[in-house]
């Protein structure tokens, strides 16, 4: 007679969610390092950590992937709880990989043969695979022989990352992976973790303090502040509805107006202290409300950035137009943001 076993499942659990932190605090003495963090996330997501530097962004990826001790908080990785150094002999998490600046490549040993590494207690059918994967999703296919010392930056930051996927995690950061890529290698880089994030069935977060890095790239944007999170949403719906300058200064250029001057200027009313323009929010046209006088004129490459005086008021806005200084323009406010 067969013992029939039945098990309890939770059908509630999202089996989607890879990550979730729930009040994370972290200090070293009397200094708090990180206050309060919460967030979570689902396979194939993307989460940026913005912010200046001394914000917490490198010490939460190392709280995550068990590598610091946290004084508070709750911290599980596929819904089971990520084990802190003091009760490991050995810090860290097997489905966590983090990739640092300093994640220096073994030198004396080709790229292909440093993703093999990770691969070392795995059969040999598993590894060739795996490795052959890796290299061509990473591009790495023609550097794979090559030794690091010989191999570009980007090449060398590609063949970190697939090295910390070797044994397929389930959770990805990155500290700062684009800083020191020139543009071409940049973009590659980003297209590629995006790649390997939807093909690997895994979820990524990653530190940066350069907006350009996270759109095209980012699922959800969160911005920090003496280590703390002051808004986290959508990348673009932070960087066009920032809660206040703070978020909007680290994410871009602004303008920004008190409640009665913007009333004045523009017929706008906000119900909070003031009212918040992107420059390329400003858009010139012959049938705008409002009109200006051109004071300055700044060449940025493919577009260009104009002085507008309005009244004793200036602000700034973005254009692939020629104007020159001295012209009177009508423009449009195209959309703003309430902050306090």
């Amino acid at each position: 007679m067969e013992l029939l076993i039945i098990t309890e499942i939770n059908l509630t659990q999202d089996l989607t969610k890879v990550l979730e932190v729930q009040n994370l605090n972290f200090s070293i003495e009397d200094n708090k390092i990180v206050d309060d963090v919460s967030l979570s996330l689902k396979k194939h997501q993307i989460l940026a950590l913005l912010g200046q530097s001394g914000s917490g962004k490198s010490t939460i990826l190392k709280l995550i992937a068990g590598l610091l001790e946290p004084n508070s908080g709750s911290l599980l990785i596929d819904s089971e709880s990520i084990t802190p150094p003091s009760g490991k002999l050995i810090p860290g998490h097997p489905k966590i990989k983090i990739v640092r600046q300093d994640n220096p490549l073994f030198p004396n040993i080709s790229l292909r043969e440093n993703i093999e590494y990770e691969l070392r207690f795995f059969n040999d059918e598993y590894k060739a695979e795996r490795v052959e994967k890796l290299l061509k999703v990473t591009g790495l296919k023609k550097a794979e022989h090559q030794l690091p010392r010989h191999s570009s930056e980007g090449e060398q930051q590609r063949a970190a990352i697939a090295r910390a996927l070797a044994d397929e995690p389930s959770l990805l950061l990155l500290d700062e992976p684009f800083s020191n890529l020139d543009y071409k290698n940049k973009s590659t880089l980003k297209e590629e973790v995006k790649q390997l994030v939807a093909e690997e069935n895994m979820a990524c977060i990653f530190v940066t303090h350069d907006i350009s890095d996270v759109f095209g790239t980012a699922d959800q944007l969160a911005i920090l502040k003496k280590g703390k999170i002051t808004q986290i949403d959508e990348p673009l719906k932070v960087y066009n509805y920032p809660s206040t300058t703070y978020e909007a200064s680290i994410s871009g250029e602004f303008n920004v107006f008190k409640r009665d001057i913007a009333s004045h200027l523009f017929g706008i009313t906000t119900p909070k202290k003031r009212l918040l323009i992107r420059p390329e929010a400003i858009k010139i046209s012959f049938s705008g409300k409002h009109k200006a006088n051109i004071t300055a004129v700044t060449g940025r490459g493919v577009y260009k950035e104009l002085t507008l005086e309005i009244e004793t008021e200036t602000l700034k806005c973005f254009t692939m137009e020629t104007y020159d200084i001295g012209d009177d323009v009508l423009f449009d406010i195209l959309r703003y943001a309430d902050i306090d």
